[in-house]
């Protein structure tokens, strides 16, 4: 959704086409786990509209693992250097990124044909021979073993992403007989994430920036906070949702996370975005998750004034 004005601050910035592209995408997607963690803190927020900014980051987070999947099979043709790949192959036509797009999602295809046939009856038979143990905590550590066997195999044996195959261990898991079980023992290993995810941002981040660059950073979060909440707004008014619903939803896209930080680590890597976008990205993100929890109590604060009157009215035409 912030993906234009995302890529304009780029290209403002003086980064290449390449890095905008990598730069406007990683600002575009908010953060799943921000949002769940505001919406525990928060209360009075419409139903649909919680339903309607999960099912959305969902979705972004998806679209976000395909891009990781297919980012790196065009960085030679948008100015990087795809592992394996020589500086020649940088001039790509159009026949050339056809081909790239067809290889990359036929290993896609294989990759979740292998998952969803004799993958998942290897992965619940292993699953169901640990769990006969009776040990909690072995349990747990198979969980993680199979999620980053699968990704560590969808890397090396089919060219796909890390992130890519420890989704779909994820999906195959949620199959089987022990998925509630196994959820109800990663709680704690869930908070525990939770808490690193934050940890990592703080060590992520460089104060310096905010004096060296405060104009920078500031263009950054005005996307987050400002440009994508406003599109988000005016695509869910199009489609006829009431204006507290639509807050809710913008307020909900008004934030960064995780899957910007492995898309602008990606981008690095791939030599498509040099490592002061990451710093940018990280700043915005750090700031605009402090700023959330405002958003959303004034969202709040708006619905419960808006609510009162309709309310009085209605009993005083009675």
């Amino acid at each position: 959704m912030g993906y234009l004005p995302g890529s304009g601050v780029g290209f403002f910035l003086g980064l290449g086409s390449g890095a905008g592209l990598v730069f406007g995408i990683a600002l575009s997607v908010a953060s799943t786990v921000v949002l769940l963690l505001a919406l525990q803190t928060q209360g009075a927020l419409s139903p649909e509209a919680v339903r309607i900014a999960v099912a959305w980051l969902i979705v972004e987070d998806l679209l976000m693992v395909l891009v990781m999947v297919l980012l790196p099979a065009f960085a030679s043709a948008l100015g990087g250097q795809a592992p394996g790949h020589d500086s020649a192959q940088q001039s790509l036509h159009t026949g050339s990124i056809l081909v790239i797009v067809g290889q990359t999602l036929t290993k896609m295809a294989a990759f979740l044909a292998v998952m969803l046939l004799p993958g998942k009856r290897v992965l619940r038979w292993v699953l169901k021979r640990v769990e006969q143990l009776g040990s909690d905590e072995l349990l747990v550590t198979a969980l993680g073993a199979i999620a980053l066997g699968v990704a560590y195999c969808a890397v090396q044996c089919f060219g796909v992403s890390f992130a890519l195959g420890a989704l779909v261990a994820g999906l195959v898991l949620n199959k089987s007989d022990l998925s509630e079980a196994a959820a109800k023992h990663l709680r704690t290993v869930q908070n525990a994430l939770v808490v690193l995810f934050f940890v990592a941002i703080g060590m992520l981040f460089d104060p310096r920036i905010l004096l060296e660059e405060p104009l920078r950073v500031l263009a950054v979060v005005a996307v987050i906070v400002v440009g994508k909440p406003i599109a988000a707004l005016i695509l869910v008014l199009v489609f006829r949702r009431t204006l507290t619903t639509a807050l809710t939803i913008s307020a909900s896209m008004a934030q960064i996370g995780e899957f910007s930080f492995v898309l602008a680590a990606l981008g690095i890597s791939l030599r498509l975005m040099p490592a002061e976008g990451l710093n940018l990205i990280v700043a915005g993100a750090l700031i605009s998750i402090a700023i959330n929890p405002l958003v959303f109590r004034l969202v709040r604060t708006f619905a419960q004034r808006t609510h009162v009157p309709a309310a009085e009215g209605s009993v005083a035409s009675a």
